[in-house]
């Protein structure tokens, strides 16, 4: 039996399609696993617990002062868990512009990283932005994408509709830009849906007069079925992109958080990406196919490998 923390309760349609994807892959580790949510009252763990996917590093959602992140357990509670701790793909998700972690964060981590038997982060780019805080630790920490990017892999697709999805970003605008740049844009294309993943990105329907699709809440098989009808998808959210590019549908990634752009690097595309600044430039990748199977397939195969270490860290 495994422990499975996350935001299981999420009314992200980003974290929804993520808690699937996840779910799938530690169904290789243990398909009987209990859901801890992360922001609630920790039990006393006595199994392995593996704390998964999203972009927990974020100190304004679900603030507390026990971690100073997501993971609302203090350090005497960790010092305490006799059993292996798994950290698998958590992204680092502060803003451009956002303020520093506060200094609980640091001393939290420190624990948690030299105690957790496998800690891994869902870009690259996290590992020297975490070193500040973890110092040496820094070598315990290892490159774990994101099961939503891979989603193709044990999810079939199905043919396509044919429409455009763009995926506005609404929360934390001041640290975002200017997000009306985009809307010249959207009105010289073609059979377009928007998606919105949060409550906060309903908002953007009063800049913008077209067809939407309200996916929060939305049960997973929903949410799946909508991008794999997509022909291309125009995303601020990161799942907006990381879902279709799983499926091995094209994307542009329209930047206004740096995850995004990290995660080009990942994949070896900073060419697809526009930053919102520069909103303009999305009608030139229009008709470019911006899609990267194999690559899929090689982040696939480092997952496979992630995982049996895991196996075996845990036995």
């Amino acid at each position: 039996m495994l422990y499975y923390v996350a935001n299981h309760d999420a009314g992200n349609a980003g974290d929804i399609a993520l808690n699937y994807a996840t779910g799938r892959v530690l169904d290789m580790i243990d398909r009987n696993r209990k859901k801890v949510l992360v922001y609630k009252e920790q039990p006393s763990f006595d199994a392995p617990v593996v704390v998964a996917g999203g972009g927990l590093f974020l100190r304004d959602t679900w603030p507390n002062k026990t971690s100073g992140w997501q993971w609302n357990i203090s350090i005497e509670q960790l010092e305490r868990i006799k059993q292996p701790i798994v950290i698998f793909a958590v992204g680092m998700n502060r803003f451009r512009g956002q303020a520093d972690f506060e200094p609980e964060f640091a001393e939290h981590l420190k624990v948690l990283v030299d105690k957790a038997v496998f800690f891994s982060v869902r870009e690259k780019a996290s590992i020297p932005d975490l070193e500040p805080y973890i110092g040496a630790l820094i070598d315990k920490v290892c490159w774990q994408p994101c099961a939503a990017s891979m989603i193709g892999k044990f999810e079939p697709r199905r043919k396509g509709e044919g429409y455009t999805v763009f995926a506005p970003a609404m929360d934390r605008l001041d640290l975002r830009g200017d997000i009306k740049k985009i809307i010249p844009v959207l009105k010289q294309i073609p059979n377009l849906k928007i998606a919105l993943h949060i409550k906060p990105d309903r908002a953007f329907m009063d800049l913008y007069d077209g067809d939407y699709v309200d996916l929060t809440k939305q049960s997973v098989e929903n949410i799946l079925d909508f991008y794999q009808g997509a022909r291309q998808v125009i995303g601020m959210r990161s799942h907006s992109l990381l879902i279709p590019f799983g499926f091995g549908i094209s994307v542009i990634p329209l930047i206004s958080h740096d995850k995004i752009a990290n995660w080009l690097l990942d994949i070896e595309h900073p060419e697809w990406g526009v930053e919102l600044a520069d909103a303009e430039q999305v009608l030139d990748k229009l008709d470019i196919e911006q899609v990267d199977l194999p690559m899929r397939d090689a982040l696939w195969d480092l997952t496979l490998a992630n995982v049996a270490e895991i196996k075996r860290l845990i036995a």
